[in-house]
C-alpha cells in the first residue's frame, strides 16, 4: 500500500496498515508518489486530497492516464470542515 499524504496522515494510516500486516510505503508529494509507482507498483494507493503541489484528484488523473498505473485501486481521502 502506498500512502500519499501529509506526515501526520501518513503516520496514522501507515501505523494502522502495518498493524493489519499490510506492507506500507509512503510519499509526501504527488511527484514522489509517481516516482515510487514507476519503481514498484503497489497493490493500492491511499491519497489525501490536500497535497503540496497538486490536489489528490490531480494525482489520481495522472495515475489513470498512464498505462502502467491506470488500473490501480485508489482511495481518495477528502474532508470538509463546517464551522
Amino acid at each position: 500500500m502506498l500512502i500519499v499524504a501529509g506526515s501526520e496522515t501518513r503516520r496514522m494510516y501507515g501505523e494502522y496498515c502495518a498493524w493489519r500486516g499490510i506492507e506500507v510505503r509512503e510519499a509526501g508529494t504527488a511527484a514522489e508518489a509517481i516516482r515510487q509507482t514507476a519503481l514498484a507498483l503497489p497493490d493500492g494507493i491511499v491519497i489525501s486530497e490536500r497535497l503540496p503541489e497538486y490536489t489528490g484528484r490531480d494525482l489520481v488523473r495522472a495515475l489513470h492516464r498512464s498505462r502502467h498505473t491506470f488500473s490501480l485501486c485508489v482511495i481518495l481521502l477528502a474532508s470538509n470542515t463546517f464551522l
